[in-house]
C-alpha cells in the first residue's frame, strides 16, 4: 500500500512499528514525510512529561543551593534552574530523532537539515529582520496600550558569570539548531503532510509560542513568538531546509541577548 502526501509525494505504508527504508533526496521538503499528529503528539507527551519529572529535583536541588535567600536571587541556584531549559532542548531533540529519523530509518535530512535549494544567501537575514520587526512593532503596540509585561530575567542571572555563560550557550548556540529542528523540521512537515502548509505553519508556530511560555509577563509576547514561528517555517517551505531558519533564529537570539546585556 502506499500514501500520497500534500504535496503528491508517496511513501510506502507499513505495519505498525516497522519502519520505512525510503530515504528523502535534497529536493523534499515539509510534507513529504512518513510521520504524521500521531508522531507529533507521543512526541509532545515524551517532553512534557520528561520536562515534569525532572523539574522536581531540578527545584529540589536549586531550593537547598539557595539556602535562606530567594531561589531568584541566589545565582547558583538560578544556574540549576537553567537545566530544566536545557533538558526541554535535548528532551525535544531526542523526541524528534525517535518518532521520525529512528523509526522511518530515514537520514537527518528528513528533518530539514540539507542544503537549501533556494534562497541563499539572503534568506536568513530576511527571516531575522522579519522576526525583529515584528518583536519591534509589537512592542510598540504595547507601549501605546500601556502595557509592560514583566519578562526580565533575575538580576542575578545577569550579574553572574555562570548563569549568564548558561543563558548565552541555550539561546545563542543550543535553542537555535533544536527548536528549528522540532518545530519546523518535525512538528511543521508531519502537520504540512496532513493539513498543508498554512496549517502547518499556524499549528506548529502555536506550539513554539506555547513553549516559550514563562512567568505571567510572557503571557503577552506569545503572539509574536507565533509570528516568528511561521516566519521561520515560511523559510523552511521556501528553501527546503532548516539551515536558513537556524541562521536566522540564531541571529534573532544573539540580537536579544545584546540588547539585553546593553540595556542594564
Amino acid at each position: 500500500l502506499a500514501e500520497r502526501t500534500t504535496d503528491g509525494a508517496i511513501w510506502a505504508m507499513e505495519p505498525e512499528g516497522a519502519p520505512s527504508t525510503v530515504t528523502p533526496t535534497a529536493g523534499d521538503g515539509p510534507g513529504s514525510v512518513p510521520w504524521g499528529v500521531r508522531e507529533i503528539l507521543l512526541a509532545i507527551a515524551v517532553i512534557v512529561g520528561g520536562v515534569i519529572l525532572a523539574s522536581i529535583p531540578i527545584f529540589l536541588l536549586a531550593d537547598w543551593a539557595a539556602g535562606d535567600k530567594d531561589i531568584n536571587d541566589d545565582p547558583n541556584a538560578i544556574a540549576i534552574q537553567f537545566v530544566a531549559s536545557a533538558f526541554f532542548q535535548f528532551a525535544a531533540l531526542g523526541a524528534a530523532w525517535w518518532f521520525s529519523v529512528r523509526k522511518f530509518r530515514l537520514n537527518w535530512s528528513a528533518l530539514g537539515l540539507r542544503k537549501p535549494v533556494r534562497g541563499m544567501p539572503w534568506l536568513p537575514f530576511s527571516l531575522a529582520a522579519s522576526a525583529l520587526l515584528v518583536v519591534g512593532a509589537y512592542g510598540v503596540l504595547l507601549d501605546a496600550a500601556g502595557i509592560h509585561p514583566d519578562t526580565e530575567l533575575p538580576d542575578a542571572a545577569l550579574d553572574n558569570t555562570l548563569p549568564l555563560a548558561i543563558i548565552i550557550v541555550l539561546t545563542v548556540t543550543l535553542a537555535p539548531v533544536v527548536e528549528e529542528i522540532f518545530f519546523r523540521g518535525f512538528v511543521f512537515s508531519g502537520l504540512t503532510r496532513r493539513w498543508g502548509p498554512t496549517i502547518g505553519a499556524v499549528g506548529s508556530a502555536s506550539l513554539f509560542g506555547i513553549a516559550h511560555l514563562g512567568n505571567s509577563g510572557y503571557f503577552y509576547v506569545v503572539p509574536p513568538i507565533v509570528m516568528i514561528g511561521a516566519i521561520f517555517a515560511w523559510g523552511y517551505y521556501y528553501s527546503k531546509s532548516i539551515l536558513p531558519s537556524i541562521g536566522a533564529h540564531f541571529m534573532f537570539n544573539l540580537i536579544q541577548v545584546i540588547g539585553t546585556l546593553a540595556s542594564r
